[in-house]
């Protein structure tokens, strides 16, 4: 492995920790969860159709949308109902 590949994923480890940190002090933990698997999940599969050339199939965007619509919905819940 070269050398280079070791910063940038630090950078950004880091940086996503704070924000979970962050997000876990004013929302549910369950939330904060969701929503960070959410957009680590949709990253992916953006980072694949773009620089893999996988291609997104139709059954990919529905649970793409499917997983944003729970995720929400999970914020729907909690206490007060505003997004």
């Amino acid at each position: 492995m070269h050398q280079q590949c070791f910063g940038p994923p630090r950078l950004s480890n880091s940086f996503s920790v704070s924000r979970h940190i962050r997000a876990a002090k004013v929302l549910p933990i369950g939330v904060v969860y969701a929503v960070f698997t959410g957009i680590g999940t949709i990253g992916t599969v953006v980072v694949d159709a773009i620089f893999v050339d996988e291609g997104v199939k139709p059954v990919k965007l529905v649970l793409i949308f499917a997983l944003l619509g729970f995720i929400i919905g999970l914020k729907l819940s909690e206490k007060g109902g505003t997004p």
